[in-house]
């Protein structure tokens, strides 16, 4: 489980109250020779104010929690496009190598 990243751009500041956003694990399937889908299982909670059962409600009826969620699922769905580009590119690098060998 990978928990929250720090970092200076965002430093953590004692009258602010960090959100928690937890990566649970991914699985990468191969869909092609040199392509693959990959599927991240995350869990966030916002924290502070928001944890209250007057907030929670009150998300869920102006649907500002589905707002929140699909703001965080297209976050993560960046990073996989970064990490399924890394990995295309480095089988790529690999498979251009192998037949590079096979040919001298």
């Amino acid at each position: 489980v990978m928990g929250s990243i720090k970092t200076s751009v965002i430093p953590e500041e004692e009258k602010y109250i960090r959100g928690d956003t937890r990566v649970l694990g991914f699985t990468v399937t191969a869909l092609t020779d040199t392509t693959c889908s990959i599927t991240l299982a995350t869990e966030f909670a916002l924290r502070g104010g928001f944890d209250g059962q007057l907030m929670k409600l009150a998300m869920r009826c102006t649907g500002v929690d589905k707002i929140a969620a699909k703001k965080v699922a297209l976050d993560n769905n960046k990073c996989l496009k970064r990490l399924r580009t890394a990995l295309e590119t480095r089988h790529s690098k690999l498979d251009g190598q192998q037949h590079e060998a096979k040919d001298e």
